[in-house]
């Protein structure tokens, strides 16, 4: 394309001198005429403006090094800055509607901050402490088998939960905590309070 663009604009300029003096090329019985000129003009320009649009810059060696370094400085450093299992939205509106189709539960909710997953539950207040780690920990295979990857077993949560530490509440409407959990992701299970 670089060729295109060189060759249109050495064209541009010959035609230009042809407008200005149409006997400047002339020799022979080919005698260029203004009209000529401005043909030749017009292909030009549109062979410049073609070549334009469709030219890709071309990147010298500080310009790559500079995008390299960009990219790098992009790219995950480590597992923990971007996990391989990403929780969209979708995801999360799918596990906490299923959730708040299950007993005692009222209400359900999953936030993201960087590289930890925060679940909330909303219970009734007949619900004690050991009813309420079974419906935490079936929150947390829920959206361990809704995440993707390996899924959840008797003594493993899911794949999600190797990118992402976990928090997780379970509450009555008032706002009172019957319990919580929290894993880190190094660890296999929950460490659920006392």
């Amino acid at each position: 394309m670089a060729f295109l663009g060189l060759a249109s604009v050495l064209l541009f300029f010959i035609s230009l001198i042809i407008i200005i003096n149409p006997k400047w090329l002339s020799k022979g019985n080919f005698v260029l005429t203004r009209k000529r000129g401005t043909l030749i003009l017009l292909l030009s320009f549109v062979g410049f403006i073609s070549a334009f649009v469709l030219d890709k810059p071309t990147s010298t060696t500080s310009q790559q090094a500079i995008t390299s370094n960009a990219q790098n400085e992009e790219q995950p450093k480590t597992q923990e800055d971007q996990p391989k299992i990403q929780i969209e939205d979708a995801i999360i509106k799918r596990v906490t509607d299923d959730m708040k189709k299950r007993d005692f539960v009222k209400d359900a909710a999953i936030t993201l901050d960087k590289g930890r997953v925060s679940l909330a539950v909303i219970v009734d207040y007949t619900v004690n402490k050991d009813t309420a780690k079974r419906i935490g920990d079936n929150f947390v295979r829920t959206l361990g088998a809704a995440a993707g990857g390996k899924f959840p077993e008797k003594d493993y949560y899911g794949e999600v939960y190797d990118y992402y530490d976990l928090l997780i509440t379970v509450a009555t409407p008032d706002e009172t905590i019957i319990s919580t959990g929290a894993k880190v992701k190094n660890v296999s299970s929950i460490k659920w309070d006392s």
